[in-house]
């Protein structure tokens, strides 16, 4: 099929602006050997800045680079809904709600999936809320990426010392012990399951982007049948309830000693198109190498999957 003019939106000015920036300049990359027409434009909070360069295109077609607040939460797909202009990856409304990890994890749990224990926490929680937490839990922010602003913590005095590096209102979750696993999808169709090793730490930001500190991906995890394919057919399920589109990457854990089975974790509608991203990782063990996998995208953005 013919595409559209491409724009590939990217920067931002979420916390994950740089990997936002890695991600654009890759996809850009992936089209200049494609050899179709494209340009890269930064986004920032000044929409007078960059939108009526947008709008110079008017029939083209968007690949949303970005990642984080503004670009994975519904705004950007707000913006571009308004101007009746098409682009990859999931609508406002899933967006919007897969970016909530507590109302992932509502909509997770409605359709069948376990989960961990969590709480919001907001400025009025008491402080002797800390003191009822079944120990070791999570704190993170709601809205972020990236797993940026992420605190394990064991005892009441760890959380409480944590607080003032979060936002106002942030999520306490049960720590689940054990095999950190991924499921990337395409157009509705789960990709291989990836376990992700990152020594002794947790796939933080640094595991993610950093050359030097980057985690071991095993492809495929090590898993027995039944175990895979219930990680996959868990993971559409997901994808479809929260109707998203393009591609999504669902992050679970596995703790092979509970009888609860994996537990969800979040569901990331804008997922990492760098060289050290996992989806990418994932296509390209079944045989879709990167260029691909951008023009997959691209066209089921314009309706042709």
């Amino acid at each position: 099929m013919t595409l559209p003019p491409i724009t590939i939106l990217y920067g931002g000015w979420s916390g994950e602006r740089p990997i936002s920036q890695k991600s654009g300049t890759c996809v850009a990359e992936a089209l200049t050997r494609l050899a179709l027409p494209h340009r890269l434009l930064d986004v920032t909070r000044d929409l007078m800045a960059w939108i009526p360069e947008l709008l110079r295109w008017p029939d083209t077609v968007v690949f949303n680079a970005l990642h984080g607040p503004g670009g994975e939460d519904g705004t950007l797909q707000g913006i571009l809904d308004t101007l009746g202009i098409r682009y990859t990856h999931s609508g406002r409304l899933a967006s919007a709600l897969a970016m909530d990890k507590i109302q992932s994890k509502l909509v997770a749990a409605d359709v069948g999936l376990y989960t961990a224990p969590f709480w919001r926490v907001h400025p009025q929680t008491p402080m002797d809320f800390w003191d009822t937490l079944p120990y070791p839990v999570v704190l993170k922010p709601v809205d972020e990426g990236s797993s940026l602003g992420v605190f394990i913590v064991h005892n009441a005095n760890e959380a409480k010392a944590c607080l003032p590096q979060l936002p106002p209102s942030f999520m306490a979750e049960g720590y689940v012990p054990g095999r950190e696993l991924t499921v990337g999808i395409v157009n509705g169709r789960p990709l291989t399951v990836i376990e992700i090793d990152a020594g002794e730490g947790f796939y933080d930001y640094k595991a993610k982007y950093d050359p030097n500190h980057h985690a071991d991906f095993l492809i495929p995890a090590p898993l027995d049948h039944a175990l895979t394919q219930t990680l996959q057919a868990q993971s559409v399920t997901l994808y479809h309830a929260l109707r998203c589109q393009g591609v999504a990457r669902v992050d679970w854990r596995y703790d092979p000693t509970a009888q609860t089975g994996p537990a969800f974790l979040e569901i990331n509608t804008q997922p990492g198109m760098t060289p050290l991203s996992l989806v990418p990782a994932a296509a390209a063990f079944e045989g879709m190498d990167y260029d691909t996998l951008v023009l997959t995208m691209l066209q089921a953005a314009v309706g042709g999957e």
